[in-house]
């Protein structure tokens, strides 16, 4: 903002041509148009010699007070003049160079953001206001910003992406820090979740809540911890968060960078006390979410601490089952080299075996027979392997079995060969080949 007060004997020493080098030059950056204006206008009413400068306004972005103080200047004698200076800043305002705040037209500002709006274009809008914060200019971005509904996705981006100088303008025109999106995040959980750790450090400094949840629960701290960013879990609990808040499904920040891979973030939330027994609302502990993703590393590090390796979930899993199912081999090798229940069987009855053979697990399958897994073993249901196998389409599976003496035969409680049941499931490539196989009716 111009200081007409400070300017003006200043002005005066230098004189009409130095001040006129000043106002032209590209790299000059007006804050306020208005004071600017103001400043010139006061120059040419103690001096005719200023009056040229007037020239140099950009009336488009001055007020309508401005535009009166203007035309008290005009008179019979100079109002030539004065045409001629409004229609150089109405040819400026059209030959707009964006590289310089003081040629942004304002007109355009709202109707530039409408356009984002219709089209959701938030990457676009960014960058605007992305290059008006450049310049500190606030006026501009209050001026760009009053759908404020559609705006506030700036600040969301700005954390996203680290752009503090701009999360700091919006601040200044009083964009509200803890604005949330439509999930219920708010900037600083957007920033924690990105790793934007100077982001975090200046939002907690004015203010924000470092424990606030989102929709589904989330705090700062867990998201951190889900993404695997250490030094902002770090910063995080040196100001106090709280280390066991869960979400609404019953997840922590251990189980998160657990179920991740996140050993360094594991590590030091055991060290900071997080319960490595604690169980989300399914009963899922840290093992078992690490079991399930297959992150073997962390794996051994909670068994190495003492973590319960035959705890099971409300659906009679445990950390074993989970690998089994979700085909993760090296877990479940270790995990049996630990001795870790091999007979566990989740509540329908389905032992590894079977459960593998539901998800098509071949060399698990493999891997479990070679251990003394039996390939006619059956659950509640009459389910061996084979049936499952045939009834989830695992043509590969289905084949092995078939390779090594299965049982064509076998059947279900209610009377369904392994033909049957990939009949009636729709995989007419496994009904084709046990078909193929046993030309006689099954």
């Amino acid at each position: 903002e111009v200081n007409s007060n400070q300017l003006i004997p200043i002005a005066k020493k230098l004189g009409l041509d130095i001040s006129e080098k000043i106002l032209t030059n590209s790299k000059l950056a007006i804050k306020d148009e208005d004071s600017l204006a103001k400043f010139i206008i006061s120059l040419a009413k103690e001096s005719d010699n200023f009056v040229p400068l007037i020239e140099h306004i950009h009336f488009d972005s001055c007020n309508d007070e401005i535009i009166d103080e203007i035309q008290d200047l005009i008179n019979e004698n100079n109002y030539k003049i004065f045409i001629q200076y409004f229609g150089s800043s109405f040819l400026k305002s059209r030959h707009s160079n964006n590289k310089n705040r003081r040629f942004f037209v304002l007109k355009e500002f709202h109707t530039k953001v409408a356009e984002f709006k219709n089209s959701n274009d938030i990457e676009s809008l960014y960058q605007m206001f992305d290059t008006l914060s450049e310049d500190a200019d606030q006026k501009l971005i209050l001026r760009a910003s009053e759908d404020r509904e559609f705006c506030v996705n700036i600040l969301h981006l700005a954390s996203k992406k680290g752009n503090l100088s701009l999360i700091q303008s919006l601040i200044e025109c009083d964009f509200d820090k803890e604005t949330e999106n439509k999930e219920g995040y708010t900037p600083l959980m957007i920033a924690s979740s990105n790793g934007q750790l100077n982001i975090v450090k200046y939002l907690i400094s004015i203010g924000c809540d470092r424990d606030k949840i989102s929709q589904d629960g989330c705090t700062p701290f867990a998201l951190a911890a889900m993404e695997g960013h250490f030094n902002v879990v770090e910063y995080l609990n040196s100001i106090g968060a709280n280390i066991e808040a869960m979400d609404r499904n019953g997840w922590t920040a251990l189980m998160f960078a657990s179920s991740r891979g996140h050993l360094d973030i594991v590590k030091y939330l055991i060290c900071l006390g997080a319960k490595k027994e604690a169980a989300n609302t399914n009963g899922f502990t840290p093992l078992m979410l690490a079991s399930s993703n297959g992150h073997l590393e962390v794996v051994k590090y909670l068994i190495s601490i003492g973590a319960n390796k035959d705890r099971v979930n409300i659906y009679g899993i445990t950390a074993l089952y989970e690998a089994t199912c979700e085909n993760h081999l090296e877990v479940v090798k270790y995990l049996i080299s630990v001795e870790a229940n091999s007979l566990t069987k989740n509540i329908k009855g389905d032992s590894l075996i079977l459960g593998a053979s539901r998800e098509g697990n071949l060399e698990i399958i493999k891997y479990l027979i070679s251990i003394g897994s039996s390939t006619e073993e059956q659950n509640e249901e009459g389910f061996t392997p084979l049936l499952y196998a045939s009834y989830n389409g695992h043509i590969d599976v289905v084949k092995y079995l078939i390779s090594i003496g299965c049982n064509l035969n076998a059947m279900t409680n209610e009377g369904y060969t392994a033909f049957t049941l990939a009949s009636i499931a729709g995989f007419s490539d496994v009904a084709r080949y046990l078909f193929s196989i046993m030309p006689q009716k099954i």
